[in-house]
């Protein structure tokens, strides 16, 4: 059996383990994999090796005198150098506290002893091609900023030759004014230099659709490793079965969910492209706005939010029917109330509050987590920025696109989104719909 092949032939692989004959055994297998394999023989000996010269995985044996394996963990993920390397725990314990252990430190899977050969070099495999697809995501991510960068200088490059023509235009103008002897020149430069300011308008719409373009095309090609890795973690999920082991529920959630985020970034992106683009596909509809929004939030609430309250309060006469495009009406509420849920410390409430009015329908959506600072409040709505404190919270990734995406999708419904926030107190945002009478 040799599934490596095809995948990282050259991968680097560090085995720790205090007992020879398990890195004897597990040298060998990996050797006949195709992967290049170092040994150490206790923690502190593998944190040098690691620190000189990182390996793309490590195996880390839990149990060894010394300088165990979780903290071993705990100083690989906190060096700089050595945080992104993958790292799979072998130990004899079974218990769920010792596997719940290893993934608090930073490990990303476990292997029980007596391991299985197969097993270990699926494992292996699979948390490669996970840190392989990752690192190219990363990449791309890095290709499309610097993209836009530059698209971004040229479209304000466009805008200061546009100025520049306007400046000589009424100049022209002026020379007119005072030197009629000198009109028909005069008009002939004028017209030359209206037809250079075309010319610069037409590359100015040029270079901003090429950039709402650019990145569609980078979303949909982020569709293919997000296909291989839920075909890797099909294939943990097979092996598993056939080995009947237990407890590993909670690792497989994990890369779950990082697909969903994956994708969810992709959805926004689109959304935002389309809405840049004016291609977006609205269609609203009469909705019983009660309803809707219950019936969302109870759907919400059936989520895994339990360290979470979700309060609702509606306030004054609603209308009977409302006229917005249900999709994007569920998207707005649900990215909003992710936003609210990601920032909050556990147990906090949100409240979602609607305030019916003779002429419009607010809603506000109030969390109790972390702020925005003042200063920033208007740069959070534009596209791919973060807040300055995002990175406060742990495990909180993001690509800036959320807010956005709702601020485009609100104007889309002629309504406005404001923002109101006090660090360390919350966040509040208030969205304002018109209300449109509906006939019959």
């Amino acid at each position: 059996m040799n599934s490596n092949s095809t995948n990282s032939p050259l991968a680097d692989i560090l085995i720790v383990d205090d007992i020879p004959d398990n890195l004897r055994v597990l040298s060998q297998v990996l050797l006949e994999q195709g992967y290049r394999v170092r040994k150490a023989t206790n923690g502190q000996f593998a944190l040098n090796s690691a620190q000189l010269m990182p390996p793309d995985l490590i195996l880390l044996d839990v149990m060894m005198p010394e300088l165990d394996g979780y903290d071993a963990c705990r100083f690989l993920k906190a060096d700089e150098r050595t945080r992104d390397i993958p790292i799979i725990f072998i130990t004899a314990r079974d218990d769920i506290q010792s596997k719940l252990m290893g993934f608090e430190v930073g490990g990303l899977d476990y292997i029980t002893k007596p391991f299985d050969v197969e097993e270990v070099v699926v494992r292996v495999s699979t948390q490669l091609k996970i840190s392989r697809l990752q690192k190219e995501l990363q990449l791309q991510k890095n290709q499309l900023e610097q993209k836009n960068q530059q698209l971004e200088q040229e479209v304000s490059d466009r805008i200061a030759a546009q100025t520049q023509l306007q400046i000589l235009n009424q100049e022209l103008e002026t020379k007119v004014e005072q030197r009629t002897q000198e009109l028909k020149q005069r008009n002939q430069e004028l017209v030359s230099l209206q037809k250079q300011l075309e010319i610069s308008l037409k590359k100015e719409q040029s270079l901003s659709e090429m950039k709402s373009r650019l990145i569609t095309t980078i979303s949909h090609e982020f569709r293919t490793p997000l296909t291989v890795i839920m075909t890797s973690n099909e294939l943990i999920k097979y092996k598993i079965e056939q080995q009947k082991t237990e407890n590993l529920d909670r690792h497989i959630n994990r890369v779950n969910e990082s697909v969903k985020r994956i994708e969810q970034i992709l959805n926004s992106a689109i959304v935002l492209a389309q809405a840049e683009s004016n291609l977006i596909h609205f269609e609203p509809q009469s909705l019983n706005l009660d309803l809707f929004i219950k019936s969302l939030l109870e759907d919400w609430k059936s989520l895994e939010i339990q360290d979470h309250k979700i309060q609702l309060k509606v306030e004054g006469n609603h209308p009977q029917q409302f006229k917005a495009d249900p999709n994007f009406l569920k998207q707005i509420i649900i990215n909003l109330l992710t936003n609210a849920i990601r920032y909050s410390p556990e147990g906090g409430t949100i409240v979602v509050e609607m305030i019916y009015q003779p002429t419009q329908v607010v809603f506000k959506i109030q969390d109790q987590g972390i702020g925005i600072p003042e200063s920033e409040l208007d740069q959070v709505l534009e596209p791919f920025y973060r807040a300055s404190n995002a990175d406060s919270i742990s495990g909180t990734p993001g690509a800036g696109l959320g807010l956005t995406v709702v601020k485009r999708l609100v104007e889309l419904h002629q309504g406005t989104l404001t923002l109101h926030s006090i660090l360390n107190q919350g966040t509040t945002v208030t969205l304002s719909f018109p209300v449109q009478e509906v006939d019959g």
